[in-house]
């Protein structure tokens, strides 16, 4: 049997792959003890897919500096909209300001109308009529 059947096979069968790997596993565990250069090789692989602390910390700042952005942009983002709408806010602060006025002055012109409209009924309609129940007129 060639090799590539025999790996094949082994990537094939769960069961054969675990017989295979409890019968070497003994000489491995016996080279690892007693090759040294078999031992630095390995513990090189691993610490390559290792972070260590220096690599931890450069990362917690680099996302501490994200997020810090990322608020910091908020932020500005929040107060600039709030400006928006507090000039928003005045604008409409003064058009009611201006209608109130305008409504004022409407008022006050249709008071002065009223009592015009009052003295013109008195003078030309009760006086007379007055004059005359006096007998001051015919």
């Amino acid at each position: 049997m060639s090799l590539a059947l025999i790996i094949d096979e082994l990537r094939r069968d769960r069961k054969i792959r675990e017989e295979f790997i409890s019968e070497i596993m003994p000489d491995v565990i016996v080279r690892l003890a007693l090759d040294r250069d078999l031992r630095i090789s390995l513990l090189r692989a691993i610490a390559g897919e290792v972070a260590t602390k220096d690599d931890l910390k450069d990362l917690e700042s680099r996302l501490k500096d994200y997020v810090d952005k990322k608020i910091d942009d908020l932020k500005s983002y929040v107060d600039l909209r709030f400006e928006s709408v507090n000039a928003r806010i005045d604008s409409l602060d003064k058009r009611i300001d201006d209608l109130n006025r305008r409504v004022d002055d409407v008022s006050r012109n249709v008071r002065a109308t009223l009592i015009a409209i009052l003295i013109t009924l008195l003078a030309t309609i009760i006086v007379p009529l007055l004059l005359r129940a006096l007998g001051l007129i015919t």
